[in-house]
């Protein structure tokens, strides 16, 4: 009987223990009890804090978050600060990978040694997605510099880990392995089409229009030289031509009219489809208007995506279908995307700069992420102003409550213009013409597919 009295009172000290506040938390309350929540939390010494407590010991944190809260009214700015404060000061480096997923799935799991509801344990959540999202950028910048070797069994591990936890690494295909996917699709003509783009490129300025010959010479060389070194994983890859074509700023483009569809009323369709040509007059692709809210845009982001525009299609009208957003080598979606409200990669990718929002009602905005503030869309006339979630934890967290409480759907991807400016250098951009789509929006309710 003794002894059961002693384990009693044991379990009985030790949950009151782990429920306490910090030394470092009291001792500041003493001194700043009058100031405001915002100041408080802005001064709080962090670095001293991180000292004295674990950063995954979620007890400790979690009765400080409770604390602020009674004292100040809200804790969750504080742990957001604190999480802020953790990236900054101790960042992810090419050594520490694997300590710093261990930290990041330690938020994101859920947290069974404490007591805390679902709202409370997604702030752990996002502080965690936060911490993957880094060390995620942190590896494809390590990758660019090829100091991350993707085929090495521990930097498998490391990938698939973050797999786990919907972060995916944008790796960027080889050439080699774009070249065998098409010669098995048997698109020969594709293969030589790119083999004459890269011969006028780097040819072009230098020598004027080769001879039909010497073309055909200069395609079989570069074809053999595109496959041979890439197929055998050659190491020698630092050769570069800086030779480029410079496209003019105010190329003379035509539109003529191909097609109009679903009238809006007598003189007006929602639906235009236009041919574009160039100087030449020869046609170089199309562009089609389509005028909101007649028409809207939906979005489907993972899964069985063929299996959701079946489904969909079924109950709607379809007007256009074409692939969004990019995929890495695995075919899973790179950069932030959330499907109704759901994340399905939490990484926010650094040189992505456009978050292309698809809205429940079938709209779409567009968001720079060049930007040091953004606005999120609340009503047709308000919205909700937040720092860059690039590089802010508090800012990060509001856009995922946000994506939360509206059930909508984004993407990221890369940005061309923005606010009718260029935010590309067309200098630097390779002259060859590509198979490419662009997203438009305009403030006239008008969508553009080009």
């Amino acid at each position: 009987m003794q002894k059961l009295i002693i384990t009693k009172i044991v379990i009985l000290f030790t949950f009151l223990q782990s429920y306490s506040q910090s030394d470092v938390m009291l001792r500041y309350y003493k001194n700043n009890k009058y100031v405001s929540k915002e100041k408080f939390v802005k001064k709080f010494p962090y670095k001293q804090y991180l000292r004295e407590v674990v950063f995954t010991d979620f007890k400790t944190l979690q009765a400080d978050r409770y604390f602020v809260y009674k004292k100040k009214g809200e804790g969750d700015i504080f742990l957001y600060n604190l999480g802020d404060y953790f990236i900054s000061h101790y960042p992810v480096t090419s050594n520490n990978y694997s300590d710093k997923i261990s930290i990041g799935e330690k938020f994101i799991c859920s947290k069974t040694n404490i007591k805390i509801n679902a709202r409370t344990n997604d702030i752990y959540k996002i502080i965690g997605y936060f911490i993957l999202g880094k060390v995620a950028q942190k590896i494809e910048k390590d990758i660019k510099k090829k100091i991350f070797d993707i085929s090495t069994n521990n930097n498998k591990k490391i990938i698939e880990r973050l797999k786990r936890n919907k972060v995916y690494v944008s790796i960027e295909k080889g050439r080699a392995s774009k070249i065998v996917d098409n010669l098995k699709k048997g698109r020969f003509d594709y293969i030589f089409k790119r083999v004459w783009e890269k011969i006028k490129v780097h040819f072009s300025n230098a020598f004027g229009y080769a001879t039909t010959w010497v073309v055909i010479i200069l395609s079989i060389v570069l074809f053999i030289l595109l496959i041979i070194p890439y197929s055998k994983k050659s190491s020698n890859r630092n050769g570069k031509n800086n030779q480029r074509i410079v496209v003019k700023q105010n190329p003379n483009y035509k539109l003529s009219s191909f097609m109009s569809y679903h009238p809006i009323n007598k003189s007006e369709n929602s639906v235009n489809i236009f041919k574009i040509h160039n100087k030449s007059n020869k046609e170089i692709g199309q562009c089609i208007w389509m005028t909101r809210p007649h028409i809207k845009a939906n979005y489907f982001a993972y899964q069985n995506v063929s299996r959701k525009f079946r489904n969909f299609k079924r109950k709607n009208n379809v007007i256009l279908t074409a692939t969004g957003g990019f995929t890495n080598s695995s075919k899973q979606p790179e950069g932030f995307t959330v499907e109704k409200g759901n994340i399905v990669n939490a990484v926010m990718m650094h040189d992505r700069h456009g978050l292309v929002i698809v809205q429940k009602g079938g709209g779409l905005r567009v968001i720079n992420l060049k930007r040091s503030k953004i606005e999120l869309p609340i009503t047709s006339t308000k919205t909700l102003k937040i720092e860059n979630p690039l590089t802010n934890l508090i800012a990060y967290s509001k856009l995922i409550d946000w994506t939360r409480n509206n059930g909508a759907t984004l993407f990221q991807t890369q940005l061309l213009a923005f606010s009718n400016k260029l935010l590309i250098d067309v200098n630097k951009a390779p002259g060859a013409l590509r198979e490419r789509r662009i997203l438009a929006a305009f403030r006239v309710l008008k969508h553009l597919i080009i």
